[in-house]
């Protein structure tokens, strides 16, 4: 889907430097994303052990990957050199995880959260001349934010905005420098080296899934 959204603008290199807004074309694309998400697995997934500060999680699941939609507007920057600067802000319908152990201030008890208020960034470069190349400019969660947490312990219930805006945002975000190579190396693939309609249906799961063997890496 980012790939075609790329190639299109690439093919109007006319209108040079000139920030085009394409939530439509995402919006649509985001349609189809999310139904390839779920084929592939990611409507509900485990998540490895994690400990932010004095906080620890266990047997944890994730749930609603597959619930993409945008968080700001998506644009599409065409500069006069012929490159093409792809930005997009993503966030979920659905971004919910339950944990069966949690340690956390001498408790042990089983919770959940849900995340109301979710961003995160993806921004590429493509290039046609010498040759057709990508650069990733972006990769990072721009907030986790309005998060809400219900527990088998009721004394533990409450908001928790503050632990992920501190903790968990950063340590994602810095799992996530790990993922860019793999990432670049996903969208290179399908926008120069595989164009075509296979690569464009795999590309967020690919994505996705080069994101979360950096998460599992520990």
């Amino acid at each position: 889907m980012l790939k075609l959204v790329s190639l299109l603008f690439l093919a109007s290199l006319a209108c040079a430097d000139k920030v085009v807004n394409i939530n439509k074309q995402i919006d649509e694309g985001l349609v189809k994303a999310n139904e390839y998400l779920t084929k592939f697995g990611f409507g509900l997934h485990r998540l490895p052990d994690h400990k932010f500060g004095d906080i620890e999680l266990r047997n944890g699941a994730h749930v609603g990957l597959n619930s993409l939609q945008r968080s700001a507007d998506a644009t599409s920057t065409i500069h006069d050199d012929g490159s093409v600067v792809i930005d997009l802000h993503l966030g979920w319908h659905l971004f919910a995880s339950a944990y069966g152990r949690i340690k956390s201030q001498g408790l042990e008890y089983s919770g959940g959260l849900i995340v109301k208020d979710s961003s995160f960034r993806i921004s590429y470069q493509v290039v046609s001349k010498p040759k057709c190349d990508v650069t990733l400019n972006n990769l990072e969660f721009e907030r986790l934010g309005k998060v809400s947490f219900v527990g088998s312990n009721p004394a533990v219930d409450g908001d928790i905005s503050d632990v992920f805006a501190k903790h968990v945002v950063p340590y994602y975000n810095g799992r996530l420098d790990k993922a860019k190579s793999r990432v670049e190396d996903v969208l290179r693939k399908a926008i120069c080296i595989r164009p075509d309609d296979s690569a464009s249906e795999d590309l967020i799961p690919a994505i996705f899934k080069a994101i979360r063997s950096s998460f599992n890496t520990q």
